[in-house]
Formats: C-alpha cells, sequence, structure tokens
C-alpha cells in the first residue's frame, strides 16, 4: 500500500494544478512532470535531439513495471537545408523505424518524443513508408530475389560484408542486412525459402551475439528517398515542369537519369512523390501536445536559416526547389499544434499570471571527500533532511561500487528495479539502475533524485572494439588487391597479381592465385600456399619491380636484404644488450596510493588501455630500461597511459620529462598533469617560449636541485644546460615531429633512462622498428563510448561548400578549423571567407606571430569568443578543443598521409557528428601520389585507423630505414612484408646463437600436395576479395586453434562449412603440424605417398629403419631425404590416417 502511496503522491503533486502553463521544471525535473501527466496518447516536442534523447531515457526508467505506456523517439537528422551533405544514416532511418514502430503500435498509451526540425520538414508519404519498409518474421517464407531488389529501392547497399547502417549482403542461405536504426546489423538464416533464426552480430568480428534472436526484424528506408522505376519517372517529370533549360545540365538529375544517385539528392526526394507528407499526418490520433517555451523561437531560427541558404544557393546558380516544396511554413504548424489540447513547460521562472510554478530546486556539494577525515558526511547529512533520495547509477558495477562504499560507512539503503519499489518503512534512500541527465530537489515533497556523477566522478564508458591489431595488418591488407597490384612470393620475387582461377590437374579440380611475371610468365600459387604471398608496398605501383621466374636477380636481392636485416638485428641487439647490462631502478608501486590514482581518472579504461597499462607496469618494475611505443588514435587514452608512468616514477622520486613537439602541446599537457596530479604534492613546471627569460631561469634552477618533478616543454628541456638531478622516464609525444638532430639525441638518452613514447600516427621507421619486435609496441584501437568516424569529403574550392560547411557547424553550436598553411597569402583567405560568412567572426593564428599574441588567439577559440580559426599547420598538434567538430583543409594535396590524419584528429573529440573537407585547387590535376593519399583518408574513416594510416603511408612513402635516417634500397627491392619477416627470424636467430643462413632467411614451410579438392567453393563466398582474404587468413595461421575460430566465423557467417574447404582447413593443419618436424613435401597420387624431409628433420633413424623392414618391400627411402610408401588410397581420411601413422613411426 505505501508503494502505490509514495508514486501517487508524486503523480498528485504534478498533476493538481488547473493550468495549461508550468514553470520551475528545471534540471530533468521535466521529465518526472511528464510522466505523472497520465493521458492515453501524448506527443512531446522538444528544441533538439539531445534534450529528446534525455527525455526518452528517462521516461523509459520512470515507466512503472505496471505500465504498459510505450515510449518512441523521432528524431530530427542535423543536415543543414540545402545541404550537399546527405543526412546522417542512422538518424534519418532511425526518424523512420520510430514512425513504423507508432504506426504498428497497438498499445493504447504512448508517449512521442520529436523535435522542433520534423515539425518543419516534410516526409516520405506514410502509405508509401508503410508499403517499402520489409518485414521479416521467424518461420514465414522470404523470397530473396525480391528481398533483394526491395532492399535496393528502399536505399540499401549490395556489399560483401556488413560494416554500416543501409548494407546488406546475401550468401546462399545466410543473408545479412544493416536495417536503419538498428543498434547492430542483423543476419538472416534461412531453411530453404523459410526464416529459420534472426539474429544480431557484431560488425567487428562478424560473429552473431549470442542471446540476440529476434521474431521480427524491420527493414525501413534509409532516408526520404524510394528508388522505384515510378518515383524515377515522377522526379524527372517534376524537375522538368519546376526549373527551366535543359535539365542534363543539372548534375542532379543527369545522376538520377543515369541510374546514380548524387549529393545533397535528399534536397529534391518531394520530387519522387506525388505529394510529400508531414509529422501531423502520421500523428493524426494523438490530441494532447507538450511543448517548451522555446519551441517558437527555435523554429522561427530555423527559417531564417532555410531562407538564408535558400537566397544564397540561388545566387550561387543552383538548381534548388522552393522551401515551400520541403518545409511546411510557420503559419501550418501553429494551425496543427493550436488544433491539439497544448501543455506549456518553462523550465526556468515565467512572468505568465496564468502558470503554475513548481518549487524545484538543484542539489547541493554531497560529492565523496577523500582528503576529509569524514568523506561522506555532506552526503550523509543532505539524505538524513529529506523524506526520500534516489541515487541513479547507470550501471550494476557503479551500484556495487556503492554498495561497498556505503557498507563501510555505515549508510543504509535499499536498491530498488523501479519507482514502485519505494517504500518508506525500509527507509529513506535508495539506489536504482538507470540514468537521469542531471539532479534536483523536489522540495515540497522533501524528494531528491540524485545522480552517481555527483558523488563520484562518473567514469565514460568505453565501447569494446578489437577490430585493429598489427597481428592481422598482412591478412588486411589484401582486401585492396586489385588485378595488377605488385605482388611479393617469398621464393620466385615480385609480380603483379592477376586474380584467383580454377586448374584441373589429373582431374582434380583446386584454385589458385595467379602471378604475372616477366615476359609474362605466369605463376599459380595453391591457395593453401597463400603464406608466401604478401601485397609488395611502394612509392608507386609502375615503379615496382618485376622479376623473371627462375631469374639470379630475386635471389641476388633477397641475399643482399637478408645480410642487411642480420647486420641490423645484430647492431639492434648491441644495442639492447648495452640498455640490459644498464640496470635501471626497479620501481616500487604504492598499490593503495596507485589505486587511488587511478580512480581519479574520470573514463572506464578500454581492454586495450589496460594492457597498455599493465606493459608499462611490468617495464617499470623490472631492472631493464623501457623502451615502449603505444600508438592510439586521436582521443583514445594515451595520455592517461603517461600519466599512470609519471605518477609511478615521481612516487619513486624521479625526475620525469615530457617531451612536446610544439609549445602550444607543451601548454597543453601541462594543464592536462596540473589537473591530473591536483591532490598530489609533486611539482609540475613547463618550459617553454610562452614563459620570460627570468621564469626559465627559475626553472631551470628547480629541476637542477631536483625541486621539479614532472617537467614539460619542446625540446627546450633536453638542451645541455639543464642537468637532471635524477632523470627517471622520458615521454615523447608525436616523435615524427622531431628533426634528425633531435631523434639522435634521443636515441643516446633511452641508453639511459626509461623512454614511452606516444603517437597516433607512428612513422613508418617506427612502425617498421615495432613490427620487427625490436621495440615494444601497444596499440589501442578503442574509441570513448558515442564517438563517431569522422566524414571526409575531398572537393575544388567552391565557396557553396565551405559555406555549406561552415553553417552547419556553428549552427549547432560548434566552431571551425580552417587550415591554410601559408603564412604568405593568409590574408586574403581570411577576406575572402570573411567577405563569403560576414556574419561570422574569424581569427588567424601561425607560428610567426609573437608567443602571447599565438596564445591570447588560441585561449579565445577555446573560450568560444569567434567562430572560425584561421590557421597553419600550428593547430596540427597542440589544440584540443571538442567544441571544433569541422575542420576544413586548403590544398590537402600538399600533405602526406600521416599528416593529415593528424590534422583531420583536431576534429570529432566529442560524441558530435564531426567533418572533415579536403580542398584541392583541381580534383582532375592532383598527382597521382595525391590521389592516393586523399582517396585513402576518405576510405579510412574507421575509428583507431592511425595504424591503418601508418601502415598505408609506407606503402605510399616507401619503407625507412630502421636505423638512421637513410632510406633501404634493400626494404625497397623486396618489399616490406617480407623484409620484415626476415628482420624477425634474425633477431629470433641470433638471439638463440644460430647462424645466419643468407641462402634460406625463413623457416620452411612444408608443401601439401594430396590430390584432393581443397578449396572455398565460390558458391560459398562469392565476392573474390572476401575469399582472398580467407584464403589469406587460413594459410596464416600458426596453431590448430586459429583454424577451428576460423571454422566457427565461416559457419556462422556463410554456413555449413563445403566438405572442400573442411579439406582445406585438414590440409593446413597438416601444414602446421609437419612444417615442426621438418617435413619438407608430402604428396599423395592413388597409389603412392611421397614425404620430403629437410637435412635437419626431427626424425629417429632406428625407428626408419624398422619401418622399413617391417614394410613389406613397399617402403623405400632415397638419397635425397624421400620417403616413398606403396598404397591405393580411398580417400583423405584413409589418407591422413596413413600419413599420421607413420609420421608416429618415425619420429
Amino acid at each position: 500500500m505505501n508503494k502505490i502511496l509514495f508514486t501517487d503522491k508524486i503523480n498528485s503533486y504534478f498533476s493538481n494544478a488547473d493550468s495549461k502553463i508550468f514553470d520551475g521544471l528545471s534540471y530533468s525535473s521535466d521529465s518526472l512532470f511528464i510522466y505523472s501527466r497520465k493521458l492515453d496518447k501524448k506527443l512531446v516536442i522538444t528544441e533538439n535531439n539531445n534534450q529528446g534523447e534525455r527525455l526518452y531515457k528517462e521516461l523509459k526508467l520512470l515507466n512503472s513495471k505496471y505500465n504498459d505506456e510505450k515510449i518512441i523517439f523521432i528524431p530530427g537528422t542535423e543536415e543543414m537545408p540545402y545541404d550537399m551533405v546527405d543526412s546522417d544514416k542512422f538518424l534519418s532511418s532511425k526518424k523512420n523505424l520510430s514512425l513504423v514502430q507508432y504506426i504498428e503500435s497497438k498499445s493504447e498509451k504512448i508517449t512521442i518524443i520529436t523535435t522542433a526540425k520534423n515539425l518543419q520538414k516534410k516526409l516520405i508519404p506514410k502509405n508509401i513508408l508503410v508499403k517499402e519498409t520489409i518485414k521479416v518474421s521467424k518461420n514465414k517464407v522470404l523470397d530473396v530475389g525480391t528481398l533483394k531488389s526491395r532492399l535496393v529501392k528502399i536505399g540499401y547497399v549490395n556489399n560483401p560484408q556488413v560494416n554500416f547502417h543501409g548494407e546488406f549482403s546475401i550468401r546462399g542461405s545466410i543473408i545479412d542486412i544493416y536495417p536503419g536504426g538498428y543498434k547492430n546489423p542483423i543476419r538472416i538464416d534461412l531453411n530453404d525459402i523459410e526464416v529459420e533464426t534472426i539474429k544480431s552480430f557484431n560488425t567487428h568480428n562478424q560473429i552473431t551475439i549470442t542471446e540476440s534472436e529476434k521474431k521480427d526484424a524491420y527493414i525501413v528506408p534509409m532516408n526520404n528517398m524510394i528508388y522505384g522505376e515510378d518515383n524515377i519517372i515522377s522526379f524527372r517529370k517534376k524537375f522538368r515542369e519546376i526549373f527551366e533549360g535543359n535539365p542534363n545540365n543539372s548534375d542532379v538529375y543527369s545522376g538520377i537519369s543515369n541510374g546514380l544517385i548524387p549529393q545533397g539528392f535528399n534536397n529534391y526526394f518531394p520530387l519522387l512523390f506525388n505529394q510529400a507528407d508531414n509529422i501531423f499526418n502520421y500523428l493524426d490520433d494523438i490530441n494532447n501536445v507538450i511543448i517548451y517555451d522555446t519551441l517558437n523561437k527555435k523554429i522561427e531560427e530555423n527559417y531564417e536559416i532555410i531562407n538564408e541558404k535558400f537566397i544564397f544557393s540561388k545566387e550561387n546558380g543552383d538548381s534548388v526547389l522552393n522551401p515551400k516544396h520541403i518545409f511546411l511554413d510557420n503559419d501550418f504548424i501553429n494551425s496543427e499544434i493550436n488544433k491539439k489540447s497544448v501543455t506549456k513547460i518553462f523550465q526556468g521562472k515565467t512572468l505568465d499570471n496564468n502558470s503554475y510554478n513548481f518549487n524545484i530546486s538543484a542539489v547541493p556539494d554531497i560529492s565523496i571527500k577523500p582528503y576529509l577525515e569524514k568523506p561522506l558526511d555532506d552526503l550523509k547529512s543532505y539524505i538524513n533532511k529529506l523524506s526520500c533520495v534516489v541515487l541513479f547509477c547507470e550501471s550494476n558495477k557503479k551500484i556495487k561500487l556503492f554498495e561497498d562504499i556505503f557498507d563501510d560507512n555505515s549508510i543504509n539503503y535499499k536498491i530498488i528495479e523501479s519507482l514502485d519499489d519505494i517504500d518508506k518503512s525500509d527507509g529513506s534512500f535508495y539506489l536504482i539502475n538507470g540514468f537521469i541527465g542531471e539532479s534536483y530537489k523536489i522540495n515540497d515533497l522533501q524528494l531528491s533524485f540524485i545522480i552517481s556523477d555527483d558523488i563520484i566522478k562518473e567514469k565514460i564508458k568505453i565501447q569494446k572494439n578489437k577490430k585493429n591489431s598489427n597481428s592481422t595488418f598482412f591478412i588486411d591488407q589484401l582486401k585492396n588487391l586489385e588485378i595488377g597490384s605488385p605482388v611479393v612470393h617469398e621464393i620466385h620475387g615480385v609480380g603483379r597479381y592477376n586474380g584467383l582461377q580454377y586448374l584441373d590437374n589429373g582431374g582434380i579440380s583446386n584454385e589458385y592465385l595467379t602471378i604475372i611475371y616477366e615476359d609474362n610468365d605466369k605463376l599459380y600459387v595453391p591457395v593453401a600456399s597463400l603464406h608466401l604471398v604478401n601485397k609488395y608496398n611502394t612509392v608507386e605501383d609502375e615503379s615496382a619491380p618485376l622479376h623473371k621466374l627462375g631469374g639470379l636477380s630475386w635471389n641476388k636481392a633477397k641475399k643482399k636484404a637478408t645480410k642487411n636485416a642480420y647486420d641490423i638485428a645484430a647492431e639492434l641487439l648491441e644495442i639492447n644488450a648495452k640498455r640490459a647490462l644498464r640496470k635501471t631502478l626497479k620501481y616500487n608501486i604504492n598499490e593503495l596510493e596507485y589505486n587511488q590514482f587511478s580512480s581519479e581518472f574520470i573514463y572506464d579504461e578500454t581492454e586495450d588501455q589496460e594492457n597498455a597499462i599493465d606493459d608499462v607496469l611490468k617495464d617499470l618494475t623490472s631492472e631493464k630500461l623501457m623502451d615502449r611505443l603505444v600508438c592510439g588514435d586521436v582521443g583514445f587514452g594515451k595520455t592517461e597511459i603517461a600519466l599512470r608512468a609519471a605518477f609511478i616514477c615521481a612516487s619513486n622520486f624521479k625526475q620525469v620529462v615530457v617531451l612536446a613537439p610544439t609549445t602550444l602541446l607543451a601548454e597543453q599537457h601541462e594543464k592536462t598533469f596540473r589537473a591530473r596530479f591536483k591532490n598530489w604534492p609533486f611539482e609540475i613546471k613547463c618550459l617553454s617560449r610562452f614563459k620570460s627569460k627570468k621564469e626559465q631561469d627559475k626553472i631551470i634552477s628547480e629541476i637542477n636541485t631536483g625541486n621539479c618533478n614532472i617537467i614539460i616543454g619542446t625540446h627546450r628541456v633536453i638542451q645541455k644546460d639543464i642537468k637532471y638531478k635524477s632523470l627517471g622516464l622520458l615521454i615523447i609525444d608525436e616523435e615524427q615531429k622531431f628533426g634528425v638532430k633531435h631523434k639522435e639525441f634521443l636515441k643516446k638518452l633511452k641508453d639511459e633512462v626509461n623512454v614511452l613514447t606516444l603517437t597516433a600516427t607512428p612513422i613508418p621507421r617506427t612502425l617498421n622498428m615495432s613490427l620487427g619486435g625490436l621495440r615494444d609496441l601497444s596499440i589501442i584501437a578503442t574509441s570513448p563510448e558515442n564517438r563517431m568516424p569522422i566524414k571526409t569529403y575531398t572537393s575544388d574550392w567552391k565557396n557553396t561548400v565551405i559555406k555549406e560547411a561552415c553553417d552547419r557547424e556553428i549552427n549547432r553550436g560548434g566552431q571551425v578549423f580552417f587550415l591554410h598553411n601559408r603564412v604568405r597569402d593568409i590574408n586574403l583567405i581570411y577576406n575572402e571567407i570573411q567577405e563569403l560568412m560576414p556574419s561570422y567572426s574569424i581569427k588567424i593564428a601561425h607560428a610567426q606571430m609573437s608567443s602571447s599574441q599565438l596564445e591570447k588567439i588560441i585561449l579565445e577559440f577555446y573560450n568560444k569568443k569567434f567562430n572560425i580559426l584561421l590557421s597553419t599547420t600550428i593547430i596540427e598538434n597542440g589544440i584540443d578543443i571538442a567544441n571544433a567538430n569541422t575542420i576544413i583543409v586548403n590544398n590537402a594535396d600538399k600533405f602526406g598521409l600521416s599528416q593529415l590524419h593528424q590534422i583531420r584528429g583536431r576534429v570529432g573529440r566529442s560524441s558530435k557528428q564531426a567533418y572533415c573537407y579536403l580542398l584541392v585547387p583541381d580534383k582532375n590535376h592532383v598527382t597521382e601520389n595525391a590521389k592516393k593519399r586523399l582517396k585513402a583518408l576518405e576510405s579510412m574513416e574507421d575509428l583507431g585507423s592511425g595504424f591503418s594510416i601508418a601502415s598505408r603511408d609506407l606503402e605510399i612513402r616507401g619503407a625507412g630505414a630502421l636505423l638512421g635516417d637513410s632510406q633501404s634500397g634493400e626494404i625497397q627491392e623486396i618489399g616490406f612484408a617480407l623484409y620484415n619477416r626476415i628482420l624477425s627470424k634474425a633477431i629470433s636467430a641470433l638471439k638463440t646463437g644460430k647462424i645466419p643462413n643468407l641462402d634460406n632467411p625463413l623457416d620452411g614451410i612444408t608443401e601439401i600436395d594430396i590430390n584432393e579438392i581443397a578449396l572455398i567453393p565460390e558458391l560459398y563466398i562469392n565476392d573474390i576479395n572476401q575469399r582472398l582474404i580467407m584464403y589469406k587468413k587460413i594459410a596464416n595461421s600458426d596453431t590448430s586453434d586459429q583454424l577451428d575460430n576460423i571454422v566457427i566465423e565461416l559457419i556462422n557467417r556463410f554456413g555449413n562449412l563445403p566438405l572442400e574447404t573442411y579439406n582445406l582447413i585438414d590440409i593446413t593443419k597438416m601444414k602446421i603440424k609437419y612444417s615442426k618436424i621438418g617435413i619438407k613435401k608430402l604428396s599423395v597420387t592413388k597409389k603412392t605417398l611421397r614425404i620430403s624431409f629437410q637435412r635437419d628433420a626431427k626424425i629417429n633413424n632406428e625407428k626408419l629403419i624398422m619401418f622399413i623392414n617391417n614394410s613389406n618391400n613397399n617402403v623405400s627411402f632415397t638419397k635425397e631425404n624421400v620417403l616413398v610408401y606403396k598404397k591405393t588410397f580411398k580417400d583423405i581420411r584413409d589418407k591422413k590416417i596413413v600419413i599420421t601413422d607413420i609420421i608416429n613411426k618415425i619420429i
């Protein structure tokens, strides 16, 4: 009874006032008010998506477990009016999915949340949306051909592998689709023509998620466009009626007429239909509307932008539709709203006499204060003053944390599942798993809802993503392999890839990779031997060598490169040996202090981050000097690893130096370190040109005496006049930015102190060393939750493109970086941009300014004092501004790929969609190399792509020398992938004291030909690139466990394994097993088995002689170390049994 009385008390408080206007609903109390309005159907109109998303989450939580009310959020899209950038796929399709969910809903009680933008922009007709939405249901018949054509019609793209919204892939009885609006893609498994299962799967490993089976799935159009034949005819007819002149002069008209979907087509979508619809028609049976006081102002602001963009586009000569075709006018919207019963909410106070005021206030500081004698006193006092306090935690992990804290500090609490579980007889303090945006207190009820962030700073969740790793790099390379691409075969040299093809050998047809060599000679490589083939990395494909099959040049080049690799390995091992002999301080870790410092980090550590931290801790607690490279995309948490390392060293009374390439970055690191160490007694100083001579002298004096614990700066901190009293750790940020002289100095320093290098994009030389095992490498490839890939576009300089980009960003409250890397004409660019957008404030920043002037401008931009920062590459390192999420790079063709990646990384540091525009003078006249760089950057939008960018940079620029700064012709001659393998083997051999074999630098892999069909059938994986990647994955496996996991992946993604593929897996397992024994080749015909042994094969001579003597003359052993066994074989099982039996008898 008490439970009902408590929730009734809340409902009564918010619903007893006889008014249509309410104020004082501040913080997150508006959701409680909306929840308490017990109306059958209601529409809530918010200002934007952020507010709508917050309300949706809060109402879902507040919704009583005894209440069957349905909550649906219909998000608005974020593109600007007349924007040539297409709508965000997730938002546009989520809107359609939510509309379909409302139409399909049978619930009598329903709350719809939508935005002001959705009131204004017209929609796909309701009857068309219903008709074109595809519903897939378990145990129902599904025609694959019809499904495919319907998916294309509603904007889905057929891809070999599904990774993003709006993609689908059909592989026999398995259909993968990433439906619009869904969190994960789905995998439909057919049993003949019926749907057997519908499950979700992960994009990063393509494996289905356990316990994710669904009964139904709704596949909605990806946006407002339907690409049916009738729709295209309607578009062309209406376009000709509206616009004068030759329609073929329009890129949009000619594109659609030729079966293409041009950018910006969303601005013409109403022409696809007889009449576009609006949200009021979709929700015509809802009579109760709740609006915010800011709605009318927001709608008017949107209309101003619409009209301004329309006029600007017309003046630029673009064929654009009049706003009346795309948007509803203000009068119509107001008339539709006024037909309803309207309730207006003010989150602040209003002077309206008809308004009812709620007495709601903020929550005081109730945070835990760990350095006070009684750290929870403020929280205890707050709970005791009120009749009921509910603490909202966003995870069970957080609830468990609070349970431990409250139990240790004698605070009584009860964990509840919903507000209905509140029972005043159990006490006044409750914990619930759920989200509200902000804490608040309802004074009249002596009730408070508080968020866990107000007690302990909430760690920001990180999404798990194991997509990128250096171990899979050379397999992933083959994704982009095209006919004619240079490839290198370890035995035969560099040729050109010519595809996969089937060859018949004695009645057995298998698939081979074809390589063309000099004089058009062809080499057919069995798919089981693809471990011998890699893509050849070079500056230009045309410049790659083309060897002659059986010629001497390849062996000569390989031998020379092998000698070079062994020389480098020996030199490097000598350096490592010197480092190992120099015993460093074995740091101690005070667990209590370290855990306290770690808990002050506001994010949940990713798995990659935890691994990197563990690596660093192991390095520092050993006696060997650390030399570790941490590679992670911008904003993925590298700095925290440096902070942990600095904490341990400083706690052991050692000095730490943080070396940054620019003064701005050094200043930013100083702020980060000071904020992170604010509760700890360490002296942190920054030595940079922003400091006066007097300040610098004082800092240097403190460094020399040891009074300064952590020193941050540019190369100034490693100059000769600075004598560190006890230097223990050097942290280098963005090593690729330092010059040759500084790098050589750093190399010497590495013999003496622990070194931790941080980079988002390692230079090729650094990457070479890491991949070759010469340096310890930790890769962080997981991004913060809600972080989205940066949308990247390449364009000629166009005023419309620049204005659209700036308008979109600034109108959502953001700021813009505009990069122009020539100081001499930067003022001309300033004048051009200012003339184009006179209402925006623009300032210039470049390295030729005085330090004080530059710092002032940067701080003003950081504090949002102006809209656009026009600068040189000084922004590439050193400016971390989360509010700037659009960057425009002028003359982008002049930059290297790594540099472009770094520049692009200045944006996309918040949960907002970020944009990067790469402007070139003329897309048709840039160099081929520049085209490759720009295309590579556009294609690598994935989060965590820094490692891939560096790898691609290797391919474009060529591999650098491993030691020193000279280019290595040997690496260029045989290709980086092969050189890397030879180098790794050289290091391994020298470590174990083996004499290098220059003629045979790599371990022998057993060649197996057992006269059976062993391949992946085209009908099983029809996409040649997908098939090639799987072949390479299988061939590169080192263990049977890896192969078993590949089998699981294949079955999950493509269905039951064909017999031929099982054969390929079995043969690869034999290859792995027998390579370790020393078997060179194993071949089987119908009546003969031949086993060829290496000279150092692990066979027992006595057992071999005994086996031959007992074999009834059907076994012989040749002087070439070949065992010949005569037998008629039935099938592959018989062959495997016999081979295993013979091997077991002779080893």
